[in-house]
């Protein structure tokens, strides 16, 4: 797909919009359509509710790797073009100052190029990964500063060629349109209902409740903006129940590990304050595999890494309750303190309570560490139960 895609993008700019103006130009022209046919790539890719989403059913989350080897593709033809086009300029009569200069037509800038070309170098030098991890803000700022520059200029150094327009200008039509829907999904009151901090075990448990624009699914995650704890930073964090099963379908809870950052800071805040101001984005994500596909699933979690999972169990063992094949799923997790597992008792209860007539579920929790106990986790209400039809719950 990709290739037939970059194959008829840059024919179809060759036949249907005149590219071509003189011998010396079709191959520099030619690498030059090919950058902007990535461009159109990596802008498709950056969107949160993105279009490889509703094509292709691939969340933000896994198309920025696409977004990643388009950027550096476009930047590479991008190079190449420039490269080229300078040696051109340099020996033709016009002179290399050429490309600082408006053309005849008063449309196309060649002077936009090298413009777009800097920011494009900029973009790229911050979000390479030890930049991008050692100063994270400083690259979300410049990159999407130097994201709409580049597009501009782009478009400002592009002849009048339909083709091109529509190439580069839906995707970006459709990114302003992605941003307006975060826009308002984040502007969407939200509420504390919980916020519990555990320093024992290092975790924070928030519960918010607040109204959807499109209900959270199981396995997706949300960003959290808690002005108190970071002016500047939001952070994606898992959603543990799945709001549309449960009673109250604007609730949405997560449990936050404290490694560092935001995450140690969110737990002191929370020892302090239980209602500060704050707002939600989205929800994101999907699961890799189509779960409620398969008649069995096996779900392995470690520590924190439990809060996708347990939505996962819950929603596969409920959504197949009804049906007439049988469905298990069997969770292991591994927690290094019973506490942690304790903060889920209350979930797992729930799970059994949701347990149909086709449908078992087994957990498993192995305890790696000793410590100071809460109490006895395993008591006998999560013990295998009999139905009253004489089937069997397992938990």
């Amino acid at each position: 797909l990709y290739i037939a895609s970059a194959v008829g993008y840059t024919i179809g700019n060759a036949f249907l919009a005149s590219t071509w103006i003189s011998p010396g130009d079709p191959i520099t022209r030619l690498i030059g359509e090919l950058a902007l046919f990535h461009i159109s790539l990596l802008i498709c890719a950056s969107s949160r509710y993105s279009i490889f989403f509703v094509i292709f059913g691939i969340p933000f989350d896994r198309a920025i790797r696409y977004h990643q080897a388009a950027g550096f593709l476009a930047y590479l033809f991008l190079t190449v073009h420039g490269f080229i086009m300078l040696i051109e300029y340099a020996v033709s009569p016009v002179g290399i100052l050429y490309i600082i200069q408006w053309s005849a037509d008063g449309i196309f800038w060649v002077g936009a190029g090298p413009i777009a070309f800097l920011s494009f170098t900029l973009m790229i030098f911050f979000a390479l990964p030890f930049m991008r991890r050692r100063l994270w803000e400083v690259f979300r700022i410049i990159h999407f500063i130097l994201f709409h520059v580049s597009i501009i200029f782009v478009f400002l150094h592009m002849k009048t060629k339909y083709l091109n327009y529509i190439y580069i200008g839906a995707p970006y039509l459709l990114y302003l349109i992605d941003m307006i829907l975060r826009f308002v999904n984040y502007v969407i009151p939200a509420k504390i209902v919980k916020l519990k901090a555990h320093p024992n075990i290092n975790v924070t448990e928030i519960t918010v409740k607040r109204s959807f624009i499109m209900q959270p699914r199981a396995g997706q995650y949300m960003f959290l903006y808690i002005p108190k704890v970071s002016l500047f930073q939001s952070h994606p964090f898992s959603i543990v129940n799945v709001p549309y099963l449960d009673n109250d379908s604007s609730t949405v809870r997560f449990m936050v590990k404290g490694i560092g950052g935001f995450t140690r800071s969110l737990l002191k805040h929370a020892e302090k304050e239980q209602n500060p101001f704050i707002r939600l984005e989205g929800p994101y994500g999907a699961p890799a595999l189509p779960v409620n596909f398969y008649n069995q699933f096996l779900f392995v979690a470690g520590g924190i890494g439990i809060t996708p999972m347990m939505s996962h169990t819950f929603d596969y063992i409920v959504s197949n309750a009804s049906t007439e094949t049988m469905h298990m799923a069997h969770l292991v997790w591994i927690v290094r303190k019973q506490q942690l597992a304790a903060l889920l008792k209350d979930t797992l209860m729930q799970l059994q309570e949701k347990i149909g007539k086709h449908g078992h579920a087994f957990v498993d929790i192995y305890v790696t560490r000793g410590g100071d106990d809460d109490g006895e986790l395993f008591d006998k209400e999560l013990k295998e139960v009999d139905e009253k039809d004489g089937s069997k719950k397992n938990l």
